[in-house]
């Protein structure tokens, strides 16, 4: 059986009129390190927790951490992965395959899930944008999830095709302009590297 919960960002609980003595919810979401990583829609991309970062050759951990909390302050224990999954605001053309992007696991006993796992999903969220997450179709978090991606299938059709590689030789033959779009690793240069992604991950589509 589905549970409904209907919630707010903590930060937000001051803002939004609720009396103390009855609150919402509570969900929260943060990161303890910023991030990149490239998805595709056949999951091919790099974990969360191993993501690109300037000056970090080795990676770092860029898991996205979830907290429920109920109206008592109590965790929200076995909430269901299914229904917490990264997603972007509207306008960031950001798509995902059905679970593509869902949490690792039922919340836990502290009400405590993360999101780790490669994303199976497409497009982009850039450096002005950030995602959010989402717990049963609310946001609850946006603004404080320094994760930026970029995807193969830069269209975001959740099909890496032909159509990609007409994106992707635009931007090679672009000038010198690095396209955040394409530089898959994030290293500010469009070369073999990014190539080289591009081409494994030709034909990968939702499954």
């Amino acid at each position: 059986m589905r549970i409904v919960l209907i919630c707010t960002a903590a930060a937000a609980l001051a803002s939004v009129g609720v009396a103390a003595s009855d609150p919402p919810p509570v969900c929260t979401a943060w990161m303890n390190h910023a991030g990149h990583v490239w998805v595709s829609p056949a999951g091919r991309g790099p974990m969360l927790s191993n993501a690109y970062f300037p000056g970090w050759p080795d990676g770092v951990d860029a898991t996205i951490h979830v907290r429920l909390l109920d109206q008592n302050g109590d965790p929200i224990v076995a909430y269901p992965a299914e229904d917490i999954w990264l997603g972007a605001p509207v306008g960031v053309p950001f798509a995902y395959c059905a679970g593509g992007t869902v949490a690792d696991d039922d919340t836990d006993a502290n009400g405590e899930t993360t999101i780790s796992r490669p994303l199976r999903a497409g497009g982009q969220v850039p450096p002005t944008d950030q995602p959010r997450v989402f717990v049963g179709g609310q946001p609850i978090a946006f603004g404080d999830l320094p994760l930026t991606v970029n995807s193969p299938d830069v269209n975001g059709d959740l099909v890496v095709d032909l159509s990609d590689i007409v994106f992707f030789t635009q931007d090679l033959l672009g000038g010198g302009i690095v396209d955040f779009r394409h530089d898959f690793n994030a290293d500010g240069v469009l070369n073999l590297s990014d190539v080289v992604v591009l081409a494994a991950s030709l034909g990968d589509r939702c499954e």
